[in-house]
């Protein structure tokens, strides 16, 4: 079966050595028709995040395309004794349903705790997750929002986030809405409020309005619940 909106990438694995090809979501034919605000999107054609983490079916290694050869040798031998020990040979590289995303990025998920990846990225995993759990209206949609929340916090907290600002406000004002949606109204004020100070605040557009429209529903919903508390 044909689809004219993906392509082959040929890739090298750092692991095992094997070469591969696997599909990705040609950049012209993205178009996002609809986005949450937790950043989830919706696409009018086929969804990118389904493609965003490679998998080699040789050994099982398997991580965001940025971060897929950055491995060095103490971590090549743990995916190879933790995954690719256990590994059946499995082809994720053609075109992937939602089903495939779940199964690659949980793929993803176990590598990087493996090899004790940043937090911010583990975050990624889980959020996506999450994401890919809503679409099924599944619970494990909130459980992976929980765990994407907790592991961003560990990321602010321990990551050096100075050199890349914009991330850092990214996960400020992810922090803010995911503890919104958990109904942890006053937390996610504080997590906006510190987006807002920002630095760089006024050189991000997208993200500047996003953190003042969610910090007003934040602030409706916490004076909701104060209300019906002192009711």
């Amino acid at each position: 079966m044909i689809n004219i909106y993906l392509y082959d990438k040929s890739i090298v694995c750092p692991v095992c050595k094997h070469e591969f090809t696997t599909k990705k979501v040609k950049s012209k034919t993205i178009k996002v028709v609809k986005r949450e605000s937790d950043f989830r999107a919706e696409y009018e054609f086929d969804n990118p995040t389904f493609y965003g983490v490679d998998v080699c079916p040789n050994c099982g290694h398997a991580r965001f395309e940025s971060d897929f050869n950055d491995v060095n040798e103490a971590v090549k031998k743990a995916i190879q004794d933790k995954i690719g020990s256990k590994w059946k040979s499995k082809d994720f590289c053609q075109i992937r349903s939602l089903n495939d995303a779940i199964e690659v990025h949980k793929l993803a998920l176990l590598n990087y705790n493996i090899s004790h990846y940043k937090p911010s990225v583990i975050a990624k995993v889980c959020l996506r997750l999450s994401w890919f759990y809503r679409e099924m209206n599944s619970e494990d949609a909130d459980k992976f929002a929980m765990h994407a929340r907790q592991t961003f916090e560990e990321a602010y907290m321990k990551e050096n986030l100075d050199e890349n600002p914009k991330e850092e406000l990214t996960i400020l004002y992810l922090l803010g809405e995911l503890n919104r949606r958990e109904g942890n109204f006053k937390k996610a004020m504080e997590w906006f409020s510190l987006g807002l100070r920002s630095p760089v605040i006024n050189d991000e557009k997208f993200l500047s309005e996003s953190l003042k429209e969610q910090m007003v529903i934040a602030k409706n919903e916490f004076k909701k619940l104060k209300d019906k508390e002192n009711e």
